[in-house]
């Protein structure tokens, strides 16, 4: 294999697949990214670390058809070393010896101007493969909306522990009605739900599980890890989106949750993933008797700047932040070393009775950085109840739990 590229068009590729390698594992192949080279097809990168996958197209010149194994931190120190060179990568074929037999292997060697970096032989063979798309029924979703629902629910979701009813926190679980879908995370403290709009294609459902004698649904749960590495990808601005992706949960008949897996067909990314096989927490019932009757309208990123103004004075042994609402003006505290609160106003249009609750700074932190414009807060009525958010399109609900 011969391919000949620009170091910095391709680093922005690699830096896709190179999310899902393995950094450390019992298997050292998985820390490396396979390359694939067809004068018809181009250049494919992929990655993987068993849990989840992803494949890539790049810009390159097919010298020589062929593939190989580069590792991906290295090769991806050495592409942002080379900038705007023009590199040459090559795949030489080598005999190894393995007790009396030997074995074909290919060593990657990475050359421009008079730089030259020979890395160790592989076989790319022994490499998994990324699950292809091959499904007849499934959603599309606009890649703007799909984004959309991950940024607004990823960042509740625990890396933690599943609770002892069987609902699980480490992952985003998705939802489907028709062609309406609905993401939904949370870590116990606080829940983050948004809703978003695809198509049913193929008559898609979700599949459903067998346990036992009875059959039930199966709510995809979707690894947070893994969705990291695809919202890096839909984030990418040099990859040319198709209107529509597709998507699909493929479930197995076994109880085996290392057979169901998410899958999803981007163009020139193709992104596969295993699912957390568990139960999904009662959302519903959590979003409907949350929060008071008043209603609360701020601009997020006001309100998101005087949280982190006053977390810059406050103790670090102190998790806690207090918002005061009051007629037309909310005041956010922070408890510094000394015991004093620093207190910050932001304007607000509220005509409700005065309140003041205690949230958690980092959760609630964490949804202002997803959000953007105005956002509707509903304090509870008395201490020890929860927060509600929510917007205007009346696709996103964020229900947070107060200190008491």
């Amino acid at each position: 294999m011969i391919i000949q590229f620009k170091a910095k068009d391709f680093l922005s590729k690699f830096k896709v697949v190179a999310g899902a390698a393995s950094s450390k594992s019992t298997r050292p192949i998985l820390e490396n990214i396979k390359v694939v080279a067809d004068k018809t097809s181009g250049v494919l990168l992929s990655a993987t670390d068993i849990e989840h996958g992803i494949c890539c197209r790049a810009e390159a010149t097919v010298m020589g058809m062929g593939q190989a194994l580069v590792p991906a931190k290295e090769f991806k120190k050495l592409l942002e070393t080379a900038k705007n060179e023009t590199v040459t990568l090559d795949s030489i074929k080598t005999e190894m010896a393995k007790g009396k037999t030997k074995r074909t292997t290919y060593k990657p060697v990475l050359q421009w101007g008079n730089h030259r970096f020979d890395f160790e032989p592989t076989d790319p063979d022994d490499y998994p493969n990324i699950a292809e798309f091959t499904e007849e029924s499934y959603y599309t979703i606009e890649p703007d909306e799909l984004v959309t629902l991950l940024e607004r629910t990823i960042f509740a979701a625990s890396d933690g522990k599943v609770i002892s009813t069987g609902s699980n926190l480490t992952g985003v679980w998705l939802e489907d009605a028709g062609n309406k879908i609905t993401a939904v995370a949370t870590n116990g403290r606080h829940l983050a739900v948004q809703e978003g709009q695809g198509v049913c294609v193929g008559n898609y459902q979700l599949s459903w599980m067998s346990k036992g004698d009875e059959p039930r649904p199966l709510y995809p749960i979707i690894p947070t890890s893994s969705l990291k590495t695809l919202l890096r990808a839909l984030r990418e601005k040099s990859i040319n989106y198709p209107k529509h992706l597709k998507m699909a949960f493929i479930a197995s008949k076994k109880e085996d949750p290392a057979k169901t897996h998410f899958l999803l067909d981007a163009g020139d990314v193709r992104f596969c993933s295993k699912l957390v096989e568990a139960r999904s927490a009662p959302w519903q019932h959590i979003v409907a008797g949350a929060g008071g009757k008043s209603c609360a309208t701020v601009e997020s990123g006001q309100l998101l700047a005087a949280i982190k103004t006053t977390g810059i004075v406050a103790s670090t042994a102190y998790s806690g932040m207090q918002m005061s609402f009051d007629r037309n003006k909310l005041t956010v505290s922070g408890q510094k070393k000394d015991g004093k609160f620093a207190e910050l106003s932001v304007p607000m249009t509220y005509s409700g009775k005065k309140v003041k609750i205690e949230l958690n700074r980092e959760n609630f932190t964490a949804m202002l950085q997803a959000m953007k414009g105005n956002i509707c807060m509903y304090a509870p009525a008395k201490p020890g109840g929860v927060l509600k958010v929510d917007v205007n399109d009346g696709k996103f609900t964020y229900i947070i739990m107060t200190i008491k």
